[in-house]
């Protein structure tokens, strides 16, 4: 294993075992409410207060990275993150599951900057397209393999014993990142440190803001169809719990293999060039989703895992692409604080799109306005990529996350 692929590797793992708990807290929901007694308030409250934490962070732990370097901003976020998550899993009452929730988010916060820059440090920038893909993967496979393994663990053991676990997990990823990474010399930091004096210099880069408000509405699409995918499957489809399940399941392992494959042909076949497959991706996001809203209980199933399928690729599998296409518009000593705005911006839009989501349909009664007003928003992102300013190839991440 060369020194790129070990590095991806790392990053990729980072990722699987960062991600279990945040990704895994909806397959224990059924546990805590049976548990806690919560009312489905409590609960949403108790989803949104970890992306809360995460939107209210994203940007100081960026920020904090480009200047003390990425040993001691994941290295005491994670472990922060890890802890939290562990004594979560001892409490018993809302109010101190949302706080602990929240710093929890916080500390996973730092993951996405530290890894981009780790790619940005170590990983050759013919590849960059592709190392972020990888290493973004490790989140999809996270949120897979929870979802199987969670609900054993709940039943046999309870949601405590699988979120302690996680957070064990966690807490010593971020040990490890604080005893085994090496930063950049000091005087390479000491100069992101003047460019970081103010947060001028990020929310007038124009691109940049446009790909923070794109963001924000992708990943929104993403919370919003994992977060309802499995009801409309039972609710509105009428398949059985099982099929539902496969359902999900294949819109995540195609979202992984997606994150994979656009990284793999914007490096390869154009060049690091990142819009001409991140605007068409789009697009077909937001056809497969109209797709989706005229689908009912007479719709042949191998049809409705075609269509799982093509959102998991084109709606879930964008953000490789995207992180690459935030830390090209940025200079290198900025990438950390602008991979914080970016994560802030993202998570600000799924905590806003999924109870909306929601809401749409509680008050249409029809799953069908909901779909379509997430293929609405997908084209939007689309629009919105086109007025985009993509570097020159030779400065592009992937042309000469």
């Amino acid at each position: 294993m060369n020194a790129n692929a070990r590095v991806i590797f790392a990053l990729f793992m980072i990722h699987v075992v960062c991600s279990s708990a945040p990704l895994g807290i909806p397959a224990l929901i059924p546990f805590i409410q049976s548990d806690l007694g919560l009312s489905l308030t409590e609960l949403g409250g108790l989803s949104a207060s970890l992306s809360l934490g995460v939107a209210a962070a994203g940007l100081f732990t960026g920020w904090s990275g480009d200047i003390f370097g990425i040993r001691v901003m994941a290295g005491i976020g994670l472990s922060l993150a890890g802890i939290a998550f562990f004594i979560a899993s001892q409490s018993t009452t809302i109010p101190a599951l949302v706080v602990l929730f929240a710093l929890a988010g916080a500390g996973y916060s730092t993951i996405t900057p530290a890894t981009n820059k780790i790619v940005l440090q170590r990983v050759e920038k013919r590849l960059w397209g592709t190392a972020m893909g990888i290493k973004q993967t490790g989140a999809s496979v996270s949120g897979f393999l929870t979802a199987l393994l969670f609900p054993i663990i709940g039943v046999h053991f309870g949601w405590s014993t699988a979120l302690a676990g996680a957070g064990a997990a966690i807490m010593i990823c971020g040990i490890t990142v604080f005893i085994v990474h090496r930063d950049p010399p000091a005087g390479d930091r000491q100069a992101s440190r003047g460019n970081q004096r103010s947060l001028r210099r990020l929310l007038t880069n124009r691109d940049l803001v446009l790909l923070c408000v794109e963001t924000a509405l992708r990943v929104g699409i993403q919370f919003a169809v994992l977060t309802y995918l499995l009801l409309f499957s039972l609710d509105e489809l009428k398949l059985s719990v099982p099929a539902g399940a496969a359902i999900l399941a294949v819109c995540q392992i195609a979202g992984a293999v997606g994150r994979i494959f656009w990284g793999v042909v914007s490096d390869y076949c154009f060049g690091g060039r990142r819009k001409v497959v991140y605007v068409p991706l789009a697009f077909a996001a937001s056809a497969i989703l109209l797709l989706l809203s005229f689908c009912d209980a007479a719709t042949p199933l191998p049809l409705l895992f075609l269509v799982a399928a093509g959102i998991g690729v084109s709606a879930l599998g964008f953000q490789g692409l995207g992180f690459s296409l935030t830390v090209a518009v940025v200079p290198q000593e900025n990438v950390g604080a602008a991979s914080g705005l970016s994560m802030a911006f993202a998570f600000s839009g799924a905590v806003v799109m999924t109870p909306m989501f929601g809401y749409i349909v509680e008050h249409t009664h029809l799953f069908e306005r909901a779909w379509q007003a997430l293929a609405l928003v997908a084209m939007a992102s689309a629009c919105i990529v086109l007025f985009v300013r993509e570097p020159v190839a030779e400065k592009a991440p992937a042309a000469a996350e």
